[in-house]
């Protein structure tokens, strides 16, 4: 694995460890201040502040959540480092007690930070399930 597929790897585990941990600041730091994030719905976030903003709130929904990264690629193309992720989340509401299975994936461009970091710069939430963890809602695909 090479360094920039390594130094991906580790941002998208440190997100999924962040959602996992309920860490709101290691999850944050994953972020460039500029970013976007577009959910699955198509809305578009744009800033570190409604970005975070949202994730506190969805959060609050659910009593646990607990994302599972799978595998992911990572590319540079003309000069844009890409990259993209597939994961697992399962999800607990806190208000109704059900649970919920998401299946998707992520689809990811990366810059780096004054201090060498590498954060996400845009996030596009793609998903392929989302509904009954026993599988019985149709696919999205």
């Amino acid at each position: 694995m090479n360094s920039l597929h390594h130094r991906a790897h580790e941002l998208a585990s440190t997100y999924a460890e962040a959602v996992n941990l309920r860490e709101p600041q290691v999850w944050a730091a994953c972020w460039h201040d500029a970013a976007t994030w577009q959910l699955a719905d198509g809305r578009m976030l744009r800033g570190i502040d409604e970005i975070t903003r949202t994730w506190h709130d969805a959060m609050g929904h659910h009593r646990m959540v607990f994302q599972a990264l799978a595998h992911g690629t990572v590319r540079e193309i003309e000069g844009r480092l890409t990259g993209l992720w597939h994961f697992t989340e399962y999800a607990w509401r806190a208000d109704a007690g059900t649970g919920a299975l998401l299946l998707a994936h992520y689809e990811d461009e990366y810059v780096e930070d004054e201090d060498g970091a590498l954060r996400f710069s845009h996030r596009r939430l793609v998903r392929h399930y989302h509904g009954s963890p026993q599988l019985t809602d149709a696919p999205l695909l």
